[in-house]
């Protein structure tokens, strides 16, 4: 399954991403190498990869995958963790991880009275609204949940411990959708804008 997706919402540096073929030649490697940003929401750990070994993820969970703006980065405990992350470890990957049942972002879109947590509201709804006149349903929310996640990478990769990593080219993004029901994982294709089959991201 693909889903598509207006490349022109994202600002992203195709030359920034990585593959699945950065973790399948190395698959038993234990080092940890690998920052994931995952939704608390998530039961399944996102760790739980069948081509790459537990050992090399450095997990930080947070509501719906949720990445603050720059302009609230200092009082963000998400970014001390990702700091703590790369003191600690030589992470070559930084991987946003959003999956498709996720309850917090439904419970979010039924009240409107509630903080808009991650610029939901402000940011993802506005331009799904805009961008995808024609959805309705389970197909709306699919696309919201993807956005949604793509615009936490815009805020991850705009960190200067990330853009500077980007920057001096050891570091690469990854954004993974998982289906909660398959366990497949769409990854995003920034040639495309797409999200594709993992396995199809060499």
């Amino acid at each position: 399954m693909t889903i598509q997706l207006e490349s022109s919402l994202h600002h992203f540096n195709p030359n920034h991403f990585g593959g699945i073929s950065d973790f399948l030649p190395t698959a038993d490697k234990c080092e940890r190498d690998t920052l994931v940003i995952a939704c608390a929401d998530h039961g399944a750990a996102p760790d739980n990869v069948s081509f790459a070994s537990a050992d090399r993820f450095f997990i930080v969970q947070h509501i719906a995958e949720c990445v603050p703006p720059p302009k609230d980065r200092e009082c963000s405990s998400l970014f001390k963790s990702i700091e703590l992350g790369f003191s600690n470890y030589d992470l070559r990957h930084a991987i946003v991880c959003g999956h498709l049942s996720c309850g917090v972002i439904r419970n979010w879109l039924r009240d409107e009275s509630g903080p808009d947590i991650g610029g939901l509201r402000a940011t993802t709804v506005k331009a799904v609204d805009e961008t995808y006149p024609e959805l309705t349903g389970s197909a709306y929310v699919e696309r919201l949940i993807c956005e949604h996640a793509l615009f936490q990478l815009e805020n991850l990769q705009m960190h200067p411990l990330i853009s500077s990593r980007l920057d001096a080219r050891v570091l690469k993004l990854h954004l993974w959708i998982v289906n909660d029901q398959t366990a497949r994982v769409l990854a995003y294709e920034p040639q495309s804008g797409n999200l594709v089959p993992i396995e199809e991201m060499r």
